[in-house]
């Protein structure tokens, strides 16, 4: 048996689950979470099956959250989170549209010190809020907290914000059960955000609906990465999942999960886990596409096989899997290989030239999940990926920020300099423009020098 349980609070779902699981779990498993990720964060947690107890939260409006007019010729962001849909049992997933929208005057700003749950709240249907760069505590968002669906959308590159480029961190403290936990949520996106700690997870969604999680962070959690219980058309996408004390993504009761261009790592339970909820109901048509899974323990993929089967439905391909099968099989373009990650223990996922898993991803996905891909760079040397796709997570390109060059002076020649007739002469300061790119962590002393990923082309 494994047991979860929710501790109860002002409006959310009490969930107390002890589903059936696989071969030798015992209730409570789970382990030390290895190290990764790119920074510590996060409270320390119970390991799941230990029940915790909550924080009460005060629901007050964010004093002082803002709402400024974006700058006139700002360029539009992705994010974006319509419902997902999933034709049949088999086949090519539809997600949810990931074209860049348009920031609207309205769109939500958050900065430190500020509520991001809060701004949540206040947001429209259909609202962006925009998260500076910075450190935030714990979301929870309770059933009927949010208007319609909402976009948190981490401003990496502070051009919307006006702040300069850093990371959009949410740290839960050791009482948080989750980084980031909403129960009863539909339509909502995570986009670009690191997430540390959480006593059960660090991503917990129950009872939701249409929910994306995309291009994050989620280590150090005393539970699982990213879990999912009794909910629908949800997506992790482009995500590295790292160091947690359970699983990486795990599902129960959960119809129509997609887990795309994840690289899942040194997890201290089962890579992708599918299985039953408390009430039987299994985990049906999953849909797993190009992720890394690796050092993950006992297993990579897991499917409850029943019955009930979580086997109905399940379409898995084109994943590099070091740690293996239970309850599947290896797929026909799945491949176990050490997937060469630069220096993973110091939080450097990049892959190196020589690793099995560059160019070997389909892009038989949804179009917009392709060009995101190909937005973004699993090479050191910041190379944008090119078809055919690279498994696991792509990083963001390094950001150039100009340095804006000096404007041209006169100087008036000294005396005793020869000049020409007409006495002074004018010398002019020559403009240069400069640029700086984030630095790449540097592998520790004595690892080879990796050769750049050579360029690929398109195939006709």
């Amino acid at each position: 048996m494994k047991c979860l349980r929710r501790t109860a609070r002002p409006g959310a779902v009490l969930v107390t689950a002890c589903v059936v699981a696989l071969l030798w779990q015992a209730c409570g498993g789970g382990g030390n979470g290895g190290s990764g990720g790119s920074d510590n964060g996060g409270g320390t947690g119970n390991t799941p099956g230990t029940q915790t107890t909550g924080t009460q939260t005060t629901r007050t409006q964010a004093a002082g959250t803002r709402t400024p007019t974006r700058p006139p010729g700002s360029p539009t962001r992705p994010p974006g989170s319509p419902p997902l849909t999933q034709p049949g049992q088999t086949g090519t997933p539809t997600p949810a549209p990931t074209e860049a929208p348009t920031l609207s005057p309205d769109a939500i700003f958050v900065f430190p010190g500020e509520s991001i749950a809060d701004a949540a709240r206040s947001a429209p249907d259909g609202g962006i809020v925009v998260v500076a760069p910075g450190s935030y505590s714990a979301v929870v968002l309770d059933p009927g907290d949010l208007q319609g669906s909402v976009t948190l959308l981490a401003d990496i590159t502070g051009e919307f914000s006006e702040s300069p480029p850093a990371a959009v961190t949410i740290v839960a403290r050791s009482t948080d059960q989750a980084a980031f936990e909403g129960f009863g949520q539909s339509g909502l996106t995570i986009d670009g955000f690191i997430l540390r700690g959480g006593t059960d997870a660090g991503i917990l969604f129950g009872d939701s609906s249409d929910i994306v999680v995309r291009n994050c962070s989620v280590s150090n959690s005393g539970g699982d990465g990213v879990h999912f219980e009794r909910s629908d058309n949800v997506l992790v996408f482009n995500s590295l999942i790292s160091g947690n004390k359970g699983g990486g993504v795990t599902a129960f009761g959960t119809t129509n999960l997609q887990a795309i261009n994840n690289t899942i790592y040194n997890n201290a339970d089962d890579g992708v886990l599918l299985s039953v909820d408390e009430n039987q109901s299994p985990s049906i048509s999953a849909f797993l596409r190009n992720n890394i899974l690796n050092k993950n323990k006992p297993t990579g993929i897991v499917v409850d096989a029943g019955p009930p089967s979580s086997l109905d439905g399940f379409d898995s391909d084109f994943n590099l899997n070091t740690d293996g099968y239970d309850g599947t099989d290896a797929a026909a373009d799945d491949i176990a290989a050490d997937p060469l990650f630069i220096f993973p223990t110091g939080g450097d996922f990049h892959l190196a030239a020589a690793s099995r898993a560059i160019d070997r991803g389909t892009d038989e996905i949804d179009g917009d999940l392709v060009s995101a891909l190909k937005a973004r760079t699993t090479q050191t040397d910041g190379s944008l990926d090119t078809l055919p796709l690279d498994l696991g997570y792509h990083y963001p390109p390094p950001i150039l920020t100009p340095t804006h060059a000096p404007r041209a002076t006169a100087t008036n020649t000294p005396r005793g300099t020869a000049t020409r007739s007409g006495g002074a002469t004018a010398t002019h300061t020559v403009p240069v423009t400069r640029t700086t790119s984030t630095p790449t962590p540097t592998p520790p002393a004595g690892k080879p020098t990796r050769t750049p990923k050579p360029t690929k082309t398109a195939k006709p």
